[in-house]
């Protein structure tokens, strides 16, 4: 992953399917830092699908928590 590429970006979209699981989950919650740091912007895409989620604490931690925090506006699909 480029944080160039994301420094050089306007926008981020992070969907919270790829939340669900490593490795794509920590890919997003480094792109969010990288994105945060160079005042890129990101938008989260709920994306919600429970069969995707191993726990209920892992849907509040990483959906509901830490990356709704982090993000800059939201879309559910």
């Amino acid at each position: 992953m480029s944080e160039e590429y994301i420094a050089q970006s306007k926008i981020l979209l992070v969907s919270g399917t790829a939340l669900a699981a490593s490795p794509s989950r920590e890919a997003c919650l480094m792109a969010i830092n990288y994105a945060k740091k160079h005042g890129t912007k990101v938008i989260f895409d709920i994306d919600y699908r429970e069969y995707s989620w191993r726990s209920k604490a892992d849907i509040a931690v990483y959906l509901f928590g830490f990356v709704g925090r982090m993000s800059d506006r939201y879309w559910l699909s």
